[in-house]
């Protein structure tokens, strides 16, 4: 038998779809701006690489012109209290993932770039509190997926090889990192960004959902 026990879960786009919280809060944020709104689509796309990245794409996306760093500020200062006081009005659980949480003799943690403070929040609008050894988010680690260190993070944590990891996430972002740690990467369609990343991003198996995830782990001894 493998030693590889603890699978570590990408958040957005992966375990929930949260797409609609993630755009109502930077839709909020560009409202106070006196801004018009983006779609649901265009702020998704800039989804996994963090709070900053994804309102920086989303300031230079909104009509009306270039904003100035007071404004910038602005709006994150909108975003991140719009989020916390609604981290999961609008998220859904992805088909499979409460499954996958659910496995017997394995350990579980999450690895994300949303920043820590709305992640805690999110896990436990979920009733996902006790689910997770480990829990890394955006500012636990300098850097960020597809870096090593946030794996790195959970591994020490968790008192384990990094390259023991089983990696499970819907972008490149999850999929470089493990690759970055010689951990074994699983990639889940369906999640915001273009499916072709995920592809080019070359994990070890692309699974449809994570649905199909006991029998494929049981299929290859993993």
């Amino acid at each position: 038998m493998t030693s590889r026990k603890v699978l570590v879960f990408d958040l957005d786009g992966t375990l929930i779809d949260s797409r609609g919280d993630i755009a109502a809060a930077a839709n909020y944020g560009l409202s106070q701006l006196g801004r018009p709104t983006l779609s649901v689509a265009t702020i998704c796309g800039f989804v996994g690489n963090g709070a900053p990245y994804l309102l920086r794409c989303v300031a230079d996306a909104a009509p009306g012109g270039v904003l100035d760093e007071e404004e910038f500020r602005s709006l994150s200062a909108h975003f991140h209290a719009y989020y916390r006081s609604h981290p999961v009005d609008l998220s859904t659980v992805l088909p499979g993932a409460e499954a996958a949480l659910s496995l017997p003799n394995r350990r579980f943690a999450l690895c994300t770039n949303k920043p820590r403070s709305l992640t805690d929040l999110v896990v436990a609008g979920l009733g996902w509190n006790e689910r997770f050894e480990a829990v890394v988010g955006g500012g636990d680690s300098p850097h960020k997926k597809p870096h090593r260190g946030p794996l790195d993070l959970v591994a020490e944590l968790l008192r384990v090889a990094p390259h023991d990891l089983i990696i499970i996430g819907d972008g490149p972002q999850d999929i470089g990192a493990g690759h970055a740690v010689g951990a074994y990467t699983i990639g889940v369609r369906g999640g915001f960004l273009d499916e072709t990343l995920l592809i080019e991003a070359l994990p070890h198996v692309i699974l449809d959902t994570l649905v199909q995830l006991p029998a494929y782990l049981e299929s290859q001894n993993l």
